[in-house]
């Protein structure tokens, strides 16, 4: 925690990942999701070339979540 309150998701998160999913968002890139938690979510987003890839959000944990993209590093 910082200053006695949780870092989030849009505090963890660089701004080209954050920018880069209002994006895939924006453009309808995002093929599915759904509630998995309570604060959790799971997708599938179409990315380049025409493959899509699985993506795990997590707001209470935020370095739980997960991203094949280039952005995210893994």
């Amino acid at each position: 925690m910082q200053g006695g309150r949780r870092m989030g998701l849009l505090e963890i998160a660089s701004g080209q990942s954050v920018w880069r999913g209002m994006d895939y968002y924006d453009d309808k890139k995002v093929l599915s999701w759904k509630v998995t938690g309570d604060e959790s979510y799971d997708g599938i987003v179409s990315g380049r070339n025409g493959h899509s890839y699985n993506v795990h959000i997590d707001k209470v944990h935020p370095r739980k979540s997960t991203c094949p993209c280039q952005f995210c590093g893994q």
